[in-house]
Protein backbone atom coordinates (compact mmCIF):
# COMPACT_ATOMS: atom_id res chain seq x y z
CA UNK A 1 0.00 0.00 0.00
CA UNK A 2 1.04 3.30 -0.64
CA UNK A 3 1.87 5.66 2.27
CA UNK A 4 -1.13 8.18 2.12
CA UNK A 5 -3.26 4.96 3.46
CA UNK A 6 -1.84 4.84 6.61
CA UNK A 7 -3.06 8.43 7.42
CA UNK A 8 -6.09 8.66 5.66
CA UNK A 9 -9.00 9.41 8.00
CA UNK A 10 -12.09 6.77 7.36
CA UNK A 11 -14.42 10.16 7.97
CA UNK A 12 -13.46 11.35 4.70
CA UNK A 13 -14.46 7.87 3.27
CA UNK A 14 -17.74 8.69 2.38
CA UNK A 15 -17.28 12.07 0.88
CA UNK A 16 -14.72 10.73 -1.63
CA UNK A 17 -17.16 7.85 -2.39
CA UNK A 18 -20.06 10.65 -3.36
CA UNK A 19 -17.42 13.04 -4.82
CA UNK A 20 -16.68 9.71 -6.89
CA UNK A 21 -19.96 8.53 -7.97
CA UNK A 22 -20.56 12.55 -8.97
CA UNK A 23 -17.48 12.46 -10.97
CA UNK A 24 -18.39 9.41 -12.97
CA UNK A 25 -21.87 10.44 -13.35
CA UNK A 26 -20.48 13.92 -15.22
CA UNK A 27 -17.67 12.16 -17.18
CA UNK A 28 -19.24 9.11 -18.61
CA UNK A 29 -21.96 11.14 -20.54
CA UNK A 30 -19.68 13.59 -21.32
CA UNK A 31 -17.15 11.21 -22.96
CA UNK A 32 -19.98 9.57 -25.02
CA UNK A 33 -21.21 13.27 -26.20
CA UNK A 34 -18.09 13.83 -27.03
CA UNK A 35 -17.61 10.35 -29.26
CA UNK A 36 -20.96 10.72 -30.70
CA UNK A 37 -19.73 14.32 -32.08
CA UNK A 38 -16.71 12.66 -33.18
CA UNK A 39 -18.70 10.39 -35.19
CA UNK A 40 -16.60 7.73 -33.99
Amino acid sequence: MTQWTRSYKRDFLRPDVVAGITVGAFTIPEAIAFVSLAGL
